[in-house]
């Protein structure tokens, strides 16, 4: 009898060892700040001192394609967007960007190596349709494991804040921002991990634009995490504020103005909100 007990029990530890190791080593571990990649044409021009720039923010929510999808994390149950859907919706991203002609782009919801998204690299994706204008760039992933054990996806993760711009990119850093504890220990290992990513910018006056973009959370109902989030943001802004230099953040806040400032936006603003 003692000897089936220690068998049964080492089967058990082995078990929970295997699982354990496979929730860590199939999912994302970032740093609570770490340094993250920058991409630039040697030759990219430097932004001048007062020179005055258009910057345009936008979640292409991987390119669905579609403001009516209701996917599962929505409560909803619509198929992941076919390969023509991404490619259609890809050519129109970039005619509204080449149209519109801003300076540094902020996307969310950039899709690399997902398998809803048949593994693309939506970022090159992208620039490869852009103009030549755009030399620099830098990404950060919030969202990344190997396999996703859950009916809807059942294979990888892979969703990026980028930052594409005119003018050169001295460097970038991601800042992680506070999971949703409502969560179980392990559900939280495969979900989004949410993050600001911060790209600095050199002026003509020897002094750095700071351009912030992040996603915070959904569906955190239950839990203080969009307090912790927009604390964690109020503190980055705050220590960029006191530093002298110029900056800005933008995003998906998952967030409507409070209050009256709701009511003054126009019906067309309104709906923007939710696209």
């Amino acid at each position: 009898m003692k000897k089936t007990w220690k068998i049964a029990a080492g089967i058990i530890f082995i078990s929970l060892s295997l699982f354990s190791a496979f929730v860590y080593f199939s999912t994302f571990h970032p740093s609570t700040v770490q340094n993250e990649n920058v991409f630039c044409d040697p030759e990219t021009p430097l932004l001048g001192s007062g020179q005055q720039i258009k910057v345009l923010s936008w979640n292409i929510q991987f390119l669905a394609g579609n403001q009516n999808n209701h996917f599962f994390f929505d409560g909803g149950n619509d198929p992941w967007p076919s390969e023509n859907r991404l490619n259609a919706t890809l050519k129109d991203v970039a005619h509204i960007l080449i149209s519109e002609n801003p300076d540094i782009i902020l996307l969310q919801e950039v899709d690399d190596g997902a398998s809803r998204t048949y593994y693309q690299d939506q970022l090159q994706e992208l620039l490869m349709l852009l103009p030549r204008s755009y030399r620099c760039y830098t990404s950060a992933f919030y969202w990344k494991a190997w396999y996703i054990p859950h009916p809807s996806i059942m294979g990888s993760a892979g969703m990026k804040l980028s930052i594409i711009s005119k003018f050169k990119i001295a460097d970038a850093t991601r800042y992680a921002l506070s999971a949703i504890t409502s969560d179980n220990i392990i559900i939280r290992q495969f979900n989004p991990k949410r993050a600001m990513l911060e790209a600095r910018l050199p002026l003509s006056n020897g002094k750095m634009l700071h351009a912030v973009n992040t996603h915070l959370s959904a569906f955190a109902q239950g839990s203080d995490t969009m307090e912790k989030q927009v604390a964690r943001v109020d503190a980055l802004l705050t220590q960029i504020s006191r530093s002298g230099a110029p900056g800005f953040i933008a995003g998906d806040f998952n967030l409507i103005p409070p209050g009256k400032a709701y009511e003054r936006l126009s019906a067309y603003n309104k709906r923007l909100l939710y696209y």
